[in-house]
């Protein structure tokens, strides 16, 4: 026991001066975000990034409805399932086109305003 108690401690003073060795050579961290420029082209970019997440999804659920459909064979039921998910996925990227095409309408009329 009096063993563990020496390893802790000795691991225990070692991060404490690691991380004061480390504070006091790194200078203080500054932000990104000098404009509100910055701020939308972050969120421009977070948009960009969910669009294409959002795509790549929608296009992973319609490769599984096509799985679905090969699997489902002569049964109805699952070939009814099958239709929802592809429904669902056509649905999903008509969703993330509409909201891109909002997106850039949106972003021309506060342009020009």
């Amino acid at each position: 026991m009096k063993y563990l108690k020496t390893i802790f401690f000795s691991v225990g003073v070692f991060m404490l001066a690691h991380a004061t060795y480390a504070l006091g050579n790194n200078p203080a961290p500054t932000s990104p975000i000098k404009s509100a420029g910055d701020v939308e082209n972050w969120l421009v970019g977070i948009t960009k990034w969910g669009f294409w997440v959002f795509f790549i999804l929608a296009v992973g659920f319609i490769l599984l409805a096509a799985y679905k459909y090969l699997m489902a064979k002569d049964n109805e039921t699952e070939v009814k399932k099958a239709t929802a998910s592809l429904k669902n996925a056509v649905i999903a990227i008509a969703i993330a086109l509409v909201s891109a095409g909002v997106s850039s309408i949106v972003d021309s009329i506060l342009r020009t305003q």
